[in-house]
């Protein structure tokens, strides 16, 4: 996760700093980059996914819609390379109009690719969200 995504959706940038910092010396996370912006992971996936459970479903719904839109205003410019990634958090954030928006955008991006199955994958969840048929039912599709 970026630095500042974080800062984007944070309430209190002091506060976030010694959290980050208290993290790091808990072994919880790692810093992975600092250059062009600073990122951090999670050591352990148990530790990340015993973290994210803990939330209320209604907050992380909030935070990834807030986390989407914060990738939304901080890469403008290079929305493409973001696609996928707003997909997952507007999905999660149940914001289904962004959500379908992105994953199409994210299969054409795919299919670009070469990475057919994957293409297929999102325009199938996309249409799952639409309320529409499977690709199979359409075949012209």
């Amino acid at each position: 996760f970026a630095r500042h995504i974080l800062e984007r959706i944070s309430t209190s940038p002091e506060q976030l700093s010694k959290s980050l910092e208290a993290l790091k010396a808990y072994e919880l996370i790692q810093q992975i980059r600092v250059v062009p912006e600073a990122a951090y992971m999670f050591k352990h996936v148990l530790t990340q996914e015993m973290t994210y459970e803990t939330l209320l479903r209604q907050k992380r719904k909030e935070l990834h819609g807030l986390v989407g839109r914060a990738i939304e205003e901080l890469y403008q410019e290079r929305i493409e390379e973001q696609v996928n990634l707003l997909h997952h958090h507007f999905s999660l954030a149940e914001n289904w109009p962004k959500a379908v928006a992105y994953g199409r955008q994210a299969a054409n991006r795919a299919y670009r690719l070469s990475q057919f199955h994957e293409a297929v994958t999102l325009l199938e969840q996309a249409q799952a969200r639409l309320g529409i048929g499977s690709l199979t039912d359409h075949p012209g599709v």
